[in-house]
């Protein structure tokens, strides 16, 4: 199985970017094959190669693509979130010979091989994701819907984890639609990119099990955790992180992964 596997960082999350390649690689069985993308504006040739030193853990390809951080001029930045995060919007367009990637943010780690994930169908739809498992605080989800000005009970999904069925993103012309909602309306965004998401991919997303993207925004208990089966990706969502938060719940599998040769020295 062949993975197209898409990520973005900057010099500063450089590690964290490393931390997620390195735990698909310990975790991708042998005919599993993965190809990294890394969205990025620039980073020096030190930092790209202990991104190549990666494949010491198994084979791989590691490519970077060139974005243009002027594209993004003006995009309000909400909350933790990084303006680099809007870079997923390039994805779309970015890759006009692959119909089908895995986006997976920075600040998540898998715990087993990809294929089951990569080989959900989303043929009909543009992307596959998982409800944000925010739904389950107060009225976090219908507030910001509501900002957006959709139905408060409208289903609301985290970016963190994507499949992308590029072919249908770009019959659907999904790039401009993304940057033509922020330009009109940057006043509603909560939660950033991915409320132009959820707005602009309404209607074109299937739910995928909440498994692949265990969003520790909310599952941070045992008692949490339990309500689902086994955790296939974590994803340290939210302003609290392993790196900055001593002894952050689940932060062992974080750890187990990090590689800090691709931090600046």
């Amino acid at each position: 199985m062949k993975i197209p596997v898409v990520l973005i960082t900057n010099e500063g999350f450089a590690p964290y970017c490393a931390t997620v390649m390195a735990s698909i690689l310990r975790n991708s069985v042998a005919n599993t094959e993965v190809s990294f993308y890394i969205l990025t504006t620039g980073l020096p040739q030190v930092i790209k190669d202990r991104f190549y030193g990666l494949k010491e853990i198994k084979e791989c390809s590691v490519e970077f693509v060139h974005i243009n951080r002027e594209d993004f001029n003006g995009f309000p930045i909400c909350h933790h979130i990084q303006v680099e995060s809007y870079y997923r919007f390039k994805l779309f367009s970015s890759f006009p010979d692959l119909n089908k990637v895995l986006y997976l943010d920075s600040d998540v780690v898998v715990l087993g091989d990809l294929t089951d994930l990569f080989e959900i169908n989303i043929d009909e739809y543009c992307a596959g994701m998982a409800i944000d498992a925010v739904k389950n605080i107060g009225e976090i989800i219908p507030n910001v819907n509501k900002k957006l000005h959709r139905p408060p009970n409208s289903d609301y999904f985290n970016s963190g984890v994507m499949l992308v069925n590029l072919k249908k993103c770009r019959e659907y012309n999904i790039e401009q639609k993304l940057f033509e909602w922020v330009n009109g309306n940057r006043e509603k965004l909560t939660w950033a990119d991915q409320d132009v998401l959820n707005v602009v991919l309404s209607g074109l997303i299937k739910e995928i099990p909440e498994e692949f993207n265990v969003q520790l925004s909310f599952r941070n208990t045992n008692v949490r955790l339990a309500e689902l089966s086994e955790p296939k990706t974590i994803h340290y969502c939210g302003a609290n992180k392993p790196w900055n938060t001593k002894g952050m719940f689940l932060s062992e599998h974080f750890w187990e992964n990090y590689y800090p040769f691709c931090a600046v020295q």
